[in-house]
């Protein structure tokens, strides 16, 4: 049984490295949030029944030792004694090592889910900024033009803001396009066109 709790931990300890490299590479998902889940628990569970089973055979060990022993009842219960007390530090040494395997995979899993979200709400914002700002500049500055509306060309966080670079054609039959920035503020809705003095605070670089 031992063998095969070792077998379950190396498994595990395998599938969380896979899991946490390619969260790191790759894009997550549910999926691959369901197997890093069953990764870290064959983990925890593959170490601490391995380590529970060393201790038992730890301790098995020391019985049959104490059994086997001719000498003085003193020098038994020292063998005793000293038997019980390494058990005990056996003990604590697997608690502290799957405590900490746990933390640390709990810690890592949460960190990755955050980043996740953080990511996954930034593109929805900067989506949502885009078509916004390209909206609005085409109402303001483009006469609501429906043949060659403005379009967001680029965007980029800057300030606690996400600014959008929006462009229209400066006429009807121009090839020539006018550029504007916009500035949106997320947690607000906002949105403001700095002029030709404040573009500077807001270009990319």
């Amino acid at each position: 049984m031992g063998s095969t709790f070792k077998k379950t931990f190396l498994v595990g300890l395998v599938g969380c490295l896979a899991w946490f490299w390619y969260v790191v590479l790759f894009p997550a998902n549910e999926t691959v949030d369901a197997a890093g889940a069953w990764a870290v628990a064959f983990t925890v569970i593959g170490l601490a029944g391995w380590l529970f089973e060393k201790a038992q055979t730890s301790g098995q060990t020391s019985k049959a030792a104490e059994g086997a022993s001719t000498d003085t009842g003193e020098v038994a219960a020292s063998i005793k004694a000293l038997a019980n007390l390494d058990l005990g530090k056996i003990k604590r040494k697997h608690w502290v090592a799957a405590a900490v395997l746990v933390l640390a995979g709990a810690s890592g899993w949460s960190y990755m889910r955050s980043a996740k979200e953080a990511d996954e709400n930034l593109a929805y914002a900067t989506g949502l900024a885009r078509t916004k700002c390209a909206s609005w500049m085409n109402i303001e500055f483009n006469g609501r033009n429906t043949q060659r509306p403005a379009k967001a060309t680029g965007s980029w966080q800057k300030n606690g803001h996400i600014v959008v670079e929006v462009v229209w054609p400066e006429n009807s039959y121009s090839k020539s396009l006018n550029s504007r920035l916009c500035v949106y503020d997320p947690s607000t809705g906002q949105m403001s066109s700095p002029g030709a003095f404040g573009r500077g605070r807001w270009e990319r670089f």
